[in-house]
């Protein structure tokens, strides 16, 4: 398609392999603007010209998107949409993308740089050994007060899902990896979060014990109408309460094999 491919240099010691591809073809490149784009995304031909003239309309250094997921396995499109809800549980969607608020959310999938502010804080050569360089990336920009944003896109930019379910359960065990990447606050509301969204069950258990079937009802219906932004209007959010407890296994399994100094299988290596 006309791309030029660059080999990465050796992989030095304390490095992973994405954060060295994508040092590699920063320097390999002298544009004033460098896209870290996943393999798996994919972009409408409008998308980088009206991401660029929204970075420099506000005045950016930095833009993280959120692609719109596609495809992927039923187990997938039940249970991502839930691991994406969780994440924010952690932060105010409003305050990231506030110059005042402390509060930081990449994703690694999409982000756009200017080059002056990714070389100002050192690029993925600071970040070089960590598997969740979105979130260091994001807290190296906030503590330099670098102006970035968070956005989400419905149509010009497209993610695949996991198709296989090794795949998905590797990327559910690296979810609650990134727990241990933010500030302790913020993992405090997390497990806030995750704690409330699993309360559900115990309760309606204990509702149906006591006869009270249409409070049941109403509960399991209040349940499924907040998750209802992250599903839309498909049937898969009618088994959303269910897919917090499919995330949390994964996520909480992820954090046992880092406590006890286990790798996690991650796109073909151990990490």
């Amino acid at each position: 398609a006309g791309a030029r491919l660059l080999q990465a240099g050796p992989l030095a010691p304390g490095w992973l392999g994405k954060n060295n591809a994508c040092w590699s073809g920063a320097q390999g490149t002298q544009s004033k603007w460098i896209l870290f784009a996943d393999a798996d995304t994919v972009y409408d031909p409008r998308f980088l010209p009206s991401l660029l003239e929204y970075a420099q309309a506000n005045s950016l250094q930095a833009v993280s998107i959120f692609p719109k997921p596609v495809g992927g396995s039923p187990l997938a499109r039940l249970l991502l949409p839930c691991a994406s809800g969780l994440s924010f549980t952690g932060v105010s969607a409003a305050a990231i993308n506030s110059a005042r608020s402390r509060q930081s959310l990449q994703n690694g999938q999409c982000l756009l740089f200017q080059r002056s502010g990714y070389e100002f804080i050192g690029g993925h050569r600071r970040v070089c050994g960590s598997v969740t360089p979105d979130l260091a990336l994001a807290g190296l920009l906030h503590i330099h007060r670098l102006t970035c944003r968070t956005l989400r896109s419905e149509s010009l930019a497209s993610a695949r899902q996991y198709d296989s379910r090794a795949g998905l359960w590797s990327g559910l065990q690296r979810f609650g990896c990134r727990f241990l990447a933010v500030p302790p606050g913020v993992g405090l509301r997390l497990a806030l979060g995750w704690s409330i969204q699993a309360t559900w069950l115990p309760v309606l258990i204990a509702l149906l014990y006591f006869g009270c079937y249409w409070g049941a009802v109403l509960l399991y219906a209040v349940v499924v109408l907040a998750w209802l932004p992250w599903y839309g209007a498909t049937p898969l959010v009618l088994l959303a309460p269910w897919a917090v407890y499919g995330v949390l296994a994964g996520a909480k399994l992820g954090l046992l094999r880092h406590f006890f100094g286990l790798t996690i299988g991650w796109k073909g290596r151990r990490v």
